[in-house]
């Protein structure tokens, strides 16, 4: 018998009341009914957050959230739809759902001209085969009080902390622009987004916000974190967030972690994947994350949207297949000149031959193609088809830090 699947906003309360309990049983099943409703009315999701269902027949099979952001790609600003959370209840697991929700979803997103999109995996595997790729890694340090004194010993005076809060948000967000403007896919923060996501947190917690100015008086870098644990199991402060307008100020906020050596034994703060913690020779122990998934969900759009080297002047035919969106399947003309690409679908013969997986990395800056090529499915027709997309898609510095 056919199926008749949609996936809309929700309508009432009851279908928000349902998608709300198909979120928590996904993600924190350990908390009770009157819990989640208290954590809601204590912090309700903001309106930049489209709740959608897949219904089936009537019923909802699976649900997910929408973030329209704009995000950071070889320095231009491009449309990035945060997906997340997506669940799908025990009962309507193994039946597809999810894959038929995800693709209706980049139907809508490349109809409203959302033509790049980000997510969080709950297994990383499901999303590449729907054509994500990790795109940026992180680095997790645990400092004890030990390794944390030797590391600051010997950094220079600082200025003042002070307690922080939404009032701040303005200033904040200077410290957070400036530091991450080294970074492609990190997002541009709106003020909704500090209060709801930077400020609480998933778990909508009250984390401790501090922040830095230097000896000019010039606010310069902030740090969010919580300290968790009981005192005679040994408490641990976990970093949520921070930004640095320039070292010595990273310097000072590392310097203010450890005036809280008489409180905390633990230290945890996750960086992005080349952090000048690694100059300094941190020690302690770290570990290498694999951070978010990155897709294209419009081929044409998203490569005539970003900037190219100014000195490539060059053509070549990328063959890409892309079992999801069918838009994306076929051979394409890139053409570079003046450092914009002109995009359009041929027949001629390919260059080079790989997946929208694949193409997403390259596009992110996250992978290189001789990587790929190497290690995945990348394919090269021609001799210059290589050289082509590493100088069309040079490596980049990824990182994002949000949650979502």
């Amino acid at each position: 018998m056919l199926q008749r699947a949609e996936l809309r906003p929700l309508q009432g309360e009851d279908e928000k009341d349902e998608w709300l309990s198909h979120v928590h049983y996904a993600f924190a099943p350990h908390r009770s009914g009157e819990e989640v409703r208290e954590l809601q009315e204590r912090r309700p999701e903001p309106e930049m957050l489209e709740k959608k269902g897949y219904f089936v027949d009537g019923a909802m099979v699976s649900i997910c959230g929408l973030i329209d952001f704009t995000g950071r790609l070889r320095g231009t600003w491009v449309p990035i739809g945060g997906i997340g959370p997506v669940a799908t209840p025990p009962e309507h697991r193994r039946r597809g759902y999810a894959k038929g929700m995800l693709r209706d979803l980049l139907v809508q997103m490349r109809d409203r001209g959302i033509y790049t999109s980000a997510l969080w995996p709950f297994y990383s595997r499901f999303y590449e085969c729907l054509g994500w790729g990790v795109s940026a890694e992180s680095s997790g340090f645990k400092f004890s009080t030990e390794d944390l004194r030797r590391l600051v010993r010997g950094f220079g005076p600082q200025g003042t902390f002070s307690r922080a809060s939404e009032e701040d948000i303005e200033v904040l967000d200077g410290i957070y622009r400036c530091w991450a403007q080294d970074y492609d896919l990190t997002i541009k923060r709106e003020q909704q987004w500090w209060k709801w996501n930077v400020l609480t947190g998933w778990e909508k917690r009250s984390p401790y916000v501090y922040l830095y100015r230097n000896s000019h008086g010039d606010a310069s870098a902030y740090v969010i974190y919580l300290i968790r644990g009981a005192e005679d199991n040994g408490r641990t402060m976990h970093v949520m967030d921070y930004a640095y307008a320039d070292l010595d100020s990273y310097s000072a906020l590392l310097k203010f972690l450890l005036d809280h050596d008489s409180q905390v034994g633990t230290f945890r703060i996750d960086t992005p994947a080349n952090d000048p913690l690694f100059d300094w020779q941190a020690t302690g122990e770290v570990k290498r994350h694999r951070g978010i998934m990155f897709r294209v969900v419009d081929v044409c759009s998203a490569l005539e949207a970003v900037p190219f080297p100014r000195d490539l002047r060059d053509s070549a035919v990328l063959e890409v297949s892309d079992s999801l969106c069918g838009w994306n399947e076929g051979k394409f003309s890139v053409a570079v000149s003046g450092g914009r690409a002109e995009v359009c679908p041929t027949d001629d013969a390919s260059d080079v031959q790989l997946d929208i997986r694949e193409l997403s990395q390259l596009y992110a800056g996250y992978r290189s193609p001789e990587q790929l090529q190497k290690n995945d499915g990348l394919r090269v027709h021609s001799v210059d088809g290589l050289d082509f997309l590493g100088r069309l898609f040079p490596q980049r510095e990824t990182y994002m830090a949000e949650d979502f």
